[in-house]
């Protein structure tokens, strides 16, 4: 590192060319292994066909040969004869042309510049050397050079790899740098040429590869890779020789990009490395020259720790040239079945709520242990109020846990953060074959459900070697819930890396709303499978879930009061009814049932799941084919539980289902033809904005003060205007639909665009047809004579987005009523203090769906009705859709307000609309019905009331009024 720029832009263009000559220097030495890694006889005839050798005898011996490289002569000399002139040396001189005579300079020492004969030597060790280093004995008592110290170490430890501790930083093992190493010539293949060479999007640079340096060269070396404390070293032209409060180390930039690409890599991805290492992550011990390591023992070593299949290492020199592809084929199948497999990491998510992680961890190590590997991160977020004593002892406790599955690792927030944010920064998966369970602290879990993930994910979820794998799916439920939770899901690595980037794509403002979906009213705040709902809504993706008989599942929930749970009373036992569910228990009496007992067919069927497996001495299941009831024929179920054998190569029963023959449901549970009528994807952004249509009759005097008004309002997408006035449409500023993006920015006077549709002729139907300039779910129609405000227009729209996408949503200012008088006839009642079953057209919100079937040809005579007489037009909206859907609308009660008043005249043209409608339409009948829902709107203050008024179906002077207050 130095303080120059200059210098680290310089470094990056000369290192390739040093590492080229390094290549050189070293095609003679061949791969002739000296203890402690020297290879046996089979290895050795087996390496060298695949090595070409140059001739030993024409080649002179070295011990150590010196490669450098210098920016001037003078400092090649230096860092030359600071070695007492010991050691052969090549320099590469990069910042000037040469000047000195090859007979004036040292003896044993080269300098070369480019498109120059190199000579070659056989060199035991090859040391890289940077020219701003200046090495000295730690021990001042010492009165052996320097060279002599460095040899006698060599000599006798004969290392495959040497590193110096650097005097401004001491730890364990990080000395590797890539200007200041020693390699055995056995082993300096696996590191040169320097890696990066573009692995990853990455390119070569000096920093990059002391990360690589640093991560293999303890890992795989381990007691063989020494640093030599007794040779420390400082740097001439560095930050080193800077006072410690003014030192300002220089980033790479992409140094910390290569950290996380190279931990991908890692089988334990929390392994510490580099930098981060400490003495205890030291467990190995020097190993002496007389002890023996093969390739076969650096090949295990290597898979241990790193995924060799990852690009940083795949295209390895060292280990093409010592195995061929049949002997890595039959090592990684035969010999490390679990290579090509994958493991799983179980991410458990707690307060400080030991009674409640008790229940969890007790049902955790009880569950069936697994072939694959199995890790436990716990990650326990923390309240203002965990500041004393009770909470630190809870930490100790967790800390202090162990379990049969596997290692068990504590994370421990310094702040809360709350669930949202925790299961966001909990997991970035290691690698591809890494798979995640996410369980709540309030969870228990089956004491096989680790079975299921384990056979699921063979089936289905692997990559390697799954026959219904399928990019699509995100993973897998544990229970009967097809909802993407973390009451036990399994997730695919890949599927959840690329939902982590598009979470972290969006844009604080989003709402992830899908349409019609019962999720909208969950706050954004504190919901993330709000954000992955819609990820995979909009990306195609799906989840798998169980079917079991009886409602058995894999976990079940315990609805322990927490961040989102904080129901008591009455409905508390509602929930726990519809959440807490009998967990599979095979071992058990009608396994695990107790309020329904098993029928004989489905005993049967659960027995033929419970053969013993005799190579484990666990329960093997299996998926079959859909099972029925005999008497129902309904299917009781679709996908149990599949076999597993470990391996590359799995083989399935014939009898488990292919992915393609799964039932499928969409967003909305309901069922679908295919499963690749999931895969699609959808762009919700239709249920994100609306429309707003308003009509305009008495020309731009009117409609300007009605667009000035609605154009800033934050849900909207673009204003429609249907101009039914003789005048022409004013001209207005206004930005383009879909137009390109421009290089000065252009000052408009409204925010969104605004589209005028001129029919032909007036008819009063355009209203409410569905015209192309509408591109959203979500409509609000509005005219001249009442103004909303866009607070209440905005609590408006969120009930459309929540609970009531199928209703027509409007203001208790602009309800009406209708009455049944003595002779069966239907009045259209103006004012109304009481319930409501009809509402002006001004303010409501309402979905596309129903614009598209007020256009539809069903719809023909009462548009008819409508042509011949405009008052019909609200009257036929609010017949139709409490037809559709068999509901009253939903009222918005606004105080100050007073209902919207109109002419007598007026009200008599729409009781005869009333009776029009219904007999041409509805073979007279009342469809109308009045409101089962009425909302106050948010105050300003944070909380918010919602109040409910339930009125019976026919209107009555004594109707029974319920009311409850639910705070929201």
């Amino acid at each position: 590192m130095t303080l120059s720029s200059s210098r680290m832009t310089l470094r990056q263009s000369r290192f390739y060319r040093t590492a080229v000559l390094l290549v050189i220097l070293i095609a003679g030495a061949g791969l002739l292994l000296l203890s402690p890694y020297r290879t046996s006889r089979a290895d050795s005839a087996s390496s060298s066909a695949n090595v070409k050798r140059t001739d030993r005898k024409k080649l002179r011996w070295e011990h150590v040969c010196i490669i450098g490289n210098a920016q001037k002569e003078a400092d090649a000399i230096r860092s030359h004869q600071m070695w007492e002139n010991e050691f052969v040396s090549l320099w590469f001189v990069w910042g000037e042309k040469l000047q000195t005579n090859p007979s004036q300079l040292p003896s044993r020492i080269k300098l070369i510049q480019t498109n120059e004969k190199k000579k070659a030597y056989d060199c035991e060790y090859v040391f890289t050397h940077d020219d701003d280093l200046q090495f000295y004995s730690y021990d001042e008592k010492e009165t052996r050079p320097i060279h002599k110290i460095l040899s006698d170490i060599l000599l006798r430890y004969q290392p495959a790899m040497v590193g110096f501790p650097w005097a401004v930083e001491v730890s364990p093992l990080t000395g590797f740098d890539s200007g200041m190493i020693l390699y055995h010539k056995s082993i300096i293949d696996f590191f040169i040429p320097y890696t990066p060479r573009g692995e990853g999007g990455f390119n070569g640079h000096w920093s990059l590869c002391a990360h690589f340096l640093t991560l293999f060269a303890p890992n795989l070396l381990q007691g063989a890779a020494l640093r030599v404390n007794a040779l420390p070293y400082t740097n001439l032209i560095s930050f080193d020789n800077v006072p410690e409060d003014e030192r300002k180390p220089t980033k790479y930039h992409m140094n910390a990009p290569f950290r996380t690409f190279l931990s991908n890599g890692m089988i334990n991805r929390q392994q510490r490395w580099g930098r981060d290492m400490t003495e205890y992550d030291l467990l190995w011990r020097t190993e002496l020259p007389e002890k023996t390591v093969d390739r076969w023992t650096i090949l295990n070593r290597l898979v241990n720790f790193y995924d060799i299949t990852h690009p940083v290492i795949s295209k390895n020199k060292w280990i093409r040239e010592h195995f061929t592809d049949s002997e890595l084929d039959n090592f990684l199948v035969i010999d490390q079945p679990m290579v090509l497999d994958f493991s799983f990491v179980i991410h458990v998510f707690t307060l400080n709520r030991k009674a409640s992680f008790d229940k969890l961890w007790t049902s955790i190590n009880q569950a069936n242990q697994i072939s694959h590997p199995v890790s436990i991160h716990i990650h326990l977020d923390t309240l203002e109020s965990d500041n004393n004593a009770p909470f630190f002892f809870y930490v100790q406790y967790l800390q202090s846990l162990v379990s049969l599955h596997g290692r068990v690792l504590v994370s421990v927030n310094s702040k809360h953060k709350g669930l949202k944010q925790s299961i966001m920064d909990a997991w970035t998966p290691a690698n591809s074959k890494e798979f995640a369970i996410f369980l709540e602290d309030d969870i228990s879990v089956s004491r096989h459900f680790l079975e299921y993930a384990e056979q699921m994910v063979a089936r289905y979820l692997n990559p390697r070697g799954a026959p219904g794998y399928s990019p699509k799916c995100m993973g897998l439920n544990e229970r009967n819930w097809a909802i993407s939770t973390a009451w036990g899901a399994v997730y695919s690595p890949d599927a959840w890396n690329d939902f982590r980037k598009w979470y972290l794509a969006q844009p604080p403002s989003l709402d992830p709303l899908i349409p019609d979906s019962l999720t909208n009213r969950w706050l954004k705040s504190r919901s993330w499978k709000k954000y992955l709902i819609r990820y995979m809504y909009t990306k195609g993706k799906f989840m798998i879930y169980p079917n079991f008989p009886g409602g058995l599942s894999l976990t079940t929930n315990r609805l322990e009061v927490g961040t989102n749970d904080k129901i008591s009373g009455p409905h508390r036992k509602l929930m726990l009814d519809r959440f807490n569910v009998p967990l599979l228990d095979l071992e058990r009496e009608n396994f695990g049932l107790e309020s329904t007992a098993l029928g004989i067919e489905e005993r049967e069927f659960l027995r033929k799941i419970t053969a013993v497996a005799e190579n484990t001495g666990r329960l093997k299941m299996d998926l079959i084919r859909e099972f029925r009831h005999p008497q129902t024929n309904a299917a009781i179920l679709d996908e149990v539980i599949a076999p597993l054998q470990p391996g590359a190569q799995l083989e399935y029963s014939i009898h488990m289902l292919p992915m393609n023959e799964l039932k499928p449901y969409d967003v909305h549970f309901k069922k679908v033809k295919s499963i690749s009528s999931l895969l699609e994807g959808i762009t919700p952004k239709s249920f994100d904005k609306c429309t707003l249509i308003m009509e305009a009759t008495s020309g731009a005097a009117s409609l300007l003060p009605a667009l000035q008004h609605y154009h800033s309002f934050s849900h909207l997408e673009s204003i429609l205007v249907i101009w039914n006035s003789d005048e022409k449409p004013p001209l207005l500023k206004a930005p383009k639909r879909n137009a390109k993006r421009r290089r000065r920015k252009v000052q408009y006077d409204y925010r969104v665009p605004i589209d005028f549709v001129i029919p032909d002729k007036y008819n009063p139907n355009n209203y409410l047809r569905v015209h192309p300039q509408i591109t959203t779910d979500c409509i609000i129609l509005s005219d001249m004579n009442w103004m909303v405000a866009h607070d209440q227009l905005n609590f408006a729209v969120s009930l459309f987005q929540g609970h009531f996408y199928e209703s027509l949503i409007g203001f208790a200012r602009g309800g009406r009523s209708h009455l049944v008088t003595p002779n069966k006839k239907y009045e259209y009642i103006a004012a109304t203090d009481g319930p409501i079953s009809i509402l002006e057209m001004s303010g409501v919100v309402l979905h596309r769906k129903f614009l598209m079937l007020y256009s539809s040809p069903a719809m023909n005579n009462g548009r008819s009705i409508v042509s011949e007489e405009k008052e019909c037009r609200g009257v036929l909206l609010n017949m139709m859709i409490a037809h559709e859907t068999n509901k009253g609308p939903v009222i918005i009660s606004t105080t100050g307000n007073s209902t919207l008043q109109i002419e007598s005249d007026v009200v008599e043209k729409r009781s005869n609309c009333l009776n029009q409608v219904s007999e041409q339409m509805y073979n007279g009948s009342m469809d109308l019905k009045y409101t089962t829902s009425r909302f106050m709107p948010p105050k300003p203050v944070l909380k918010r009331s919602m109040k409910v008024i339930e009125y019976p179906d026919e209107a009555s002077p004594s109707f029974k009024q319920h009311k409850f207050v639910d705070k929201l």
